[in-house]
């Protein structure tokens, strides 16, 4: 049989408590926030990027036909005077060459100089001093072709400078126009070298702004100016090659330096931009604002962040509405539907 006398007592503590819980919500306070009225502003959005800063004269030095390496005069790091002779090949062959189209030339004139005689006797045709007037014209070419040959059968610096790379040694084969050297000219310039993906490439142009942050000197910079542009992506990155020249800065640089830079667009882009403080429990991109609704409860909203602008947020475009109103300030003592006092509104 049920005991009435626990009952009752325990049916008035369910009522008690309720009442409680109802008094408790009664006397959640009204929060005072300040607000702003979401817009659009344009802006410009920087290109990151990242690279490797070298000398703005470096050139790859070949030879222009192919052959056995001889000799090899310098190594990486060495430091080298214009004209001076850097790598040479065996002679053997182009010097066997060069005499043969010698001796054709040789040949070439005596059979001119005795055709050219029977023609003004009468004796040869027109045809036949064409035919040998064009044979010794042929031979006098292929000698300075040779004599060209010979002549680049060497690598000379083309000015005073830096072996930056060595890629081959003595006695190995190598083609024609395959680089021996990579050769940085004594120069102060200095240039950034990265890539950028097709959707960032059409957002910048020459002589866009760039600030330049090299890895061996953090929390420094330097300024720069995009001044080329790849209009071929590359074939085996799918990227577009960019080339940024750096201005003269105390810092020592050397090629080679890994650094990361900012490419400021000159063009401004219509964009949703909110105060910092407006934001809670950001999470990377995932954040969430409080929108006010009826200028008296607050809806907790999830944005997603675009970029971050010094003390602005950039959101993607379907996170707000334009006109609408959200908190920038006391947005850490609210919960999704508090009620709100606005007490001010700030210029955003």
């Amino acid at each position: 049989m049920i005991n009435r006398k626990i009952i009752i007592p325990v049916f008035l503590l369910l009522i008690a408590a309720c009442n409680t819980e109802s008094k408790t919500e009664s006397e959640i306070p009204v929060i005072k926030v300040e607000t702003t009225t979401v817009g659009m502003k344009s802006v410009k959005i920087p290109v990151y990027v990242s690279g490797k800063i070298k000398s703005a004269k470096e050139s790859r030095l070949a030879f222009k036909i192919p052959g056995i390496v001889e000799t090899i005069n310098v190594k990486e790091g060495d430091v080298v005077r214009e004209g001076t002779v850097l790598a040479s090949l065996d002679l053997t062959e182009i010097e066997a060459g060069l005499n043969k189209a010698r001796t054709a030339l040789q040949k070439a004139e005596r059979d001119f100089a005795r055709v050219e005689k029977l023609y003004r006797d009468s004796v040869a045709t027109l045809e036949q001093f064409q035919d040998i007037s064009s044979a010794r014209d042929i031979a006098l070419a292929d000698l300075n072709s040779a004599g060209f040959n010979y002549k680049h059968a060497v690598i000379s610096a083309p000015s005073a400078g830096k072996i930056l790379k060595r890629r081959f040694e003595e006695h190995e084969l190598i083609n024609a126009g395959e680089p021996v050297f990579l050769f940085a000219a004594d120069s102060d310039d200095l240039t950034m070298e990265t890539a950028v993906a097709d959707a960032d490439v059409v957002k910048i142009k020459t002589g866009d702004e760039a600030i330049v942050f090299p890895d061996a000197y953090p929390g420094e910079s330097i300024n720069g100016t995009v001044n080329e542009i790849s209009r071929v992506e590359d074939t085996y990155t799918g990227l577009y090659e960019v080339t940024i020249s750096l201005k003269r800065s105390k810092l020592k640089l050397f090629s080679g330096f890994s650094s990361r830079a900012e490419i400021i667009p000159a063009n401004e882009n219509p964009e949703i931009v909110i105060p910092v403080e407006s934001l809670v429990e950001a999470d990377e991109r995932k954040a969430y604002v409080f929108i006010v609704e009826d200028k008296q409860k607050v809806k907790k909203h999830r944005v997603t962040i675009k970029n971050i602008l010094n003390e602005k947020i950039v959101l993607e475009k379907n996170s707000l509405l334009p006109g609408q109103e959200i908190v920038t300030r006391g947005v850490e003592y609210l919960r999704d539907g508090y009620s709100v006092k606005i007490t001010g509104e700030n210029q955003n």
